[in-house]
């Protein structure tokens, strides 16, 4: 879900209140609960597909660009106007007045498939990189800003079309808009995932978004989710020290595949959510990639994390929403980052991470020559 696991008051950027309202999610419907509770008032409906990024919201005062903040908690938000800026969002604006602009900041799949190598999910990462104190230019290249709705001072939004013809003046990118009949067939889960694919081949899509008046509701199907239990939790170590947990569940069939572990995310997430050993979860999977926790039907406290680093007995400490070893010297986390430059920079072929480990496990033997090495293990 958007914004799970993130807590402004925890991050080492600055934060800022928002204007005009509280930056809210949306009411979620299945098709069936959409038709059911619209159908008497609607004969067609704008749609749009929803993007499962990261919510940014740009304010505007005078013709020029204020600050731009991550959603956040709703009321407050992480300041990122330097990323927006140096993503091409103009200063400067052909529209009047107060108001601001709600995008997604997002990681298109083509681009996480083959410079990302499908690690993580899409989202992660573009979370990631919003969290970030430091970061390049040229990795903030990889993403994509996309703006679906204009709100006034007063919190009123616009039309889709007034919000969308401004932006497009300031060279901004908008979503794909549509309409579609409130009828049974087409407010239906195989009618719309086959209108979804077009365009979360692209971009990571959980459903569509309708305009309704002054309100928005997202309609998701598959993702009432499949019921699982946490049977335990792993906890795996960056290069950069971070621990991320990973639910090891019961098996669960999803769209076609075995799904037995699921992403938790982050420490905070565990934490504020219940997410634990024994949860009950509702598991999906975003554009039937990634499985994630949807929600959770019974909580649990028990989440097994580590207290001290296991390799190097090091205090671990919570920084932002995640856990860490703070430690420079930490043999994994060295060890990891001769991973990563191999595995990235040099790509030796056959020279896995498991004779990476044999050779350094060696070494730290005092075992210093490469052709022994070599010849022990050939």
């Amino acid at each position: 879900a958007p914004g799970w696991g993130y807590r402004p008051s925890e991050s080492t950027l600055e934060k800022f209140n928002h204007k005009y309202g509280t930056v809210g999610g949306l009411k979620k419907l299945s098709p069936e609960g959409f038709l059911k509770a619209y159908r008497d008032g609607y004969k067609d409906v704008a749609i749009s597909p929803k993007l499962d990024g990261c919510s940014v919201v740009i304010y505007y005062e005078n013709g020029r660009l204020e600050r731009a903040l991550t959603r956040g908690d709703g009321k407050e938000g992480l300041d990122i106007t330097d990323k927006v800026v140096a993503l091409g969002v103009p200063k400067t604006t052909s529209l009047s007045g107060k108001f601001r602009r709600r995008g997604e900041f997002v990681l298109p799949l083509p681009i996480w498939r083959d410079k990302y190598n499908g690690e993580k999910s899409a989202r992660n990462i573009a979370s990631g990189f919003l969290n970030r104190k430091s970061w390049s230019i040229d990795e903030l290249k990889n993403f994509d800003l996309i703006f679906y709705t204009t709100t006034d001072s007063n919190g009123k939004d616009f039309s889709e079309d007034k919000s969308d013809f401004y932006c497009h003046l300031d060279g901004l990118k908008t979503v794909m808009r549509g309409r579609v009949l409130v009828t049974e067939s087409t407010m239906n889960s195989e009618y719309l995932d086959k209108n979804l694919k077009v365009y979360s081949s692209q971009i990571l899509c959980d459903g569509f978004v309708v305009r309704l008046e002054d309100e928005m509701v997202a309609i998701k199907w598959n993702h009432e989710g499949t019921r699982s239990t946490v049977r335990n939790i792993e906890w795996r170590q960056s290069r950069y020290g971070k621990f991320t947990p990973v639910l090891k569940i019961d098996p669960v069939d999803i769209a076609g595949a075995t799904v037995s572990n699921v992403s938790g995310s982050n420490y905070s997430l565990l934490k504020s959510k219940g997410i634990g050993i024994g949860s009950i979860i509702s598991v999906v999977r975003s554009g039937e990639i990634i499985p994630y926790v949807d929600h959770v039907e019974k909580r649990s406290d028990v989440i097994n994390a580590p207290e001290v680093c296991p390799e190097c007995g090091g205090e671990l400490v919570i920084d932002g929403t995640d856990l860490y070893c703070k430690n420079p010297e930490c043999g994994n986390i060295n060890r990891k980052r001769i991973h990563n430059f191999i595995n990235v920079v040099c790509k030796i072929d056959g020279l896995g991470n498991s004779i990476i480990d044999k050779y350094l496990d060696y070494a730290a033997e005092d075992n210093n020559d490469l052709i022994s090495f070599v010849h022990f293990f050939k």
